[in-house]
């Protein structure tokens, strides 16, 4: 079990564009654009109905930026809230995803070391063969985790 390297850093922003323009001002580029809903990114979030744009901003050396922007829900100030059992859309940062090589063994390590599963492990569409789960560590940040599939 090893986690083979960092996929991308989750942002929840309110202005899509400007922040996307701030970050190409950086010297990141734009590599995709979605506007994501259905099944797979509700149950993975674990909002119900959601619809979330997203920008994906890459660096020459790999770094990826997800700009994510909720327009089904309004995201919450981490300042507002104290339970950690909150939901988990806020703005500002919203987790950091790795690709892992064994999925389930990385999120029964995260168990032992006393962090929890948020969402079980789901495949995405068949154009994007891997399997994707979100896990907290023990300060209940989000980790989003990520297995490519190969066929």
């Amino acid at each position: 079990m090893k986690i083979l390297g960092h996929r991308h850093t989750g942002v929840i922003v309110r202005d899509l564009e400007s922040m996307a323009s701030f970050y190409v001002a950086l010297g990141f580029k734009q590599t995709r654009r979605d506007l994501e809903q259905g099944d797979f990114v509700s149950h993975l979030v674990g909002l119900e109905n959601l619809i979330l744009e997203t920008i994906k901003l890459a660096l020459e050396n790999g770094y990826v930026i997800e700009l994510m922007k909720y327009i089904s829900h309004e995201p919450l100030n981490r300042s507002n809230v104290v339970e950690s059992d909150s939901p988990k859309y806020y703005f500002g940062y919203d987790h950091i995803g790795f690709t892992v090589d064994n999925i389930d063994e990385v999120i029964t390590r995260v168990l032992s070391l006393g962090g929890e599963l948020v969402s079980s492990p789901r495949s995405t569409n068949p154009g994007l063969p891997s399997i994707h789960a979100y896990v907290r560590d023990p300060e209940k940040n989000i980790i989003h985790l990520a297995q490519n599939i190969y066929t």
